[in-house]
């Protein structure tokens, strides 16, 4: 936070572009479940016309503030890394020569380079995934509250089972993510002394030897990352699975709400639509629950 208050102002920007975003996808469900209900019930062809142009103008505010909010915090995650390494390479320049004959230089290329790198995806990514989530299920909850206070509490309900799920998973995650980059560390010290001492190790015929010891740790790397991509595989669909279980309670409790006259198709229909735009954040929960686990 310290190298990221320097672009407090950028960071603005892209926050109001961000809000932007949200409420002008927040609009685009409203006005095509009221289109929905005007034509049903009188038939006025220009009320779906103004409804049209809406979303259209909707869309395109949307899609600008977008690129607007998504370049900003991808210029200040790339200011920030730059900050970070050339601050970790004046520091490396000021430590003494017994740090050094302790330290090895493949954990120290590896801190400047794939973990300050997983710092820049989250700043760039993660972090804009997190407050627009935050943003779309607040605005989401407030709009489907309004609509029928029971169908959002049906629609709702299984948030927070996502939430844990997302949280349970980052927290497993972590550990293995730690040991990916400390093998990754351990490979770059191999490959280093071994292309540093490669005229040692061809007078002495030690390539067979060093082959060995970069394929063990090439690896053991492997059997983390695996782990790894074995936990993202099974919450992905998990948690899209979650999601759809509340299209089943709309269409079963909205339905008959529509039929005794308490709902209208078109709120049904918005109910649906912004249960389907939770769909993305949700998933980019898992993407950065696994960016968050690599810091």
């Amino acid at each position: 936070m310290e190298f990221v208050k320097k672009y407090w102002r950028r960071l603005l920007l892209a926050f109001t572009c961000l809000i932007a975003t949200t409420v002008a996808s927040l609009v685009i469900p409203k006005v095509l479940g009221q289109g929905i209900d005007t034509v049903l019930h009188s038939g006025q062809r220009s009320s779906l016309i103004l409804a049209a142009v809406i979303i259209i103008g909707s869309s395109a505010l949307r899609g600008l503030t977008a690129y607007g909010s998504r370049y900003l915090t991808e210029v200040v995650s790339q200011r920030v890394s730059y900050d970070i390494r050339n601050a970790l390479y004046d520091h490396l320049q000021r430590l003494s020569f017994a740090y050094y004959d302790k330290a090895q230089t493949g954990q120290l290329m590896s801190r400047a380079t794939v973990d300050i790198e997983a710092v820049r995806m989250f700043l760039g990514q993660g972090l804009l995934a997190i407050l627009q989530t935050v943003l779309l299920m607040g605005g989401i909850a407030y709009l489907l509250v309004s609509a029928d206070w029971m169908l959002a509490l049906l629609t709702l309900a299984f948030m927070p089972v996502i939430a844990w799920r997302a949280i349970t998973v980052s927290n497993r995650l972590r550990p293995v993510w730690l040991r990916v980059q400390q093998l990754i560390a351990a490979l770059g010290t191999t490959l280093q002394e071994s292309l540093m001492g490669i005229r040692v190790v061809k007078a002495f015929s030690r390539q067979p030897e060093e082959s060995q010891k970069f394929t063990a740790d090439a690896r053991k790397l492997y059997d983390e990352q695996i782990s790894a991509a074995r936990l993202q595989a099974f919450n992905m669909p998990l948690m899209t699975f979650l999601l759809g279980l509340p299209t089943v309670l709309i269409l079963w409790y909205g339905g008959r709400q529509v039929i005794a006259g308490s709902l209208t198709i078109g709120e049904v229909t918005q109910f649906v639509l912004y249960l389907g735009m939770l769909a993305m954040p949700i998933r980019r929960l898992g993407m950065v629950a696994n960016m968050y686990s690599r810091l």
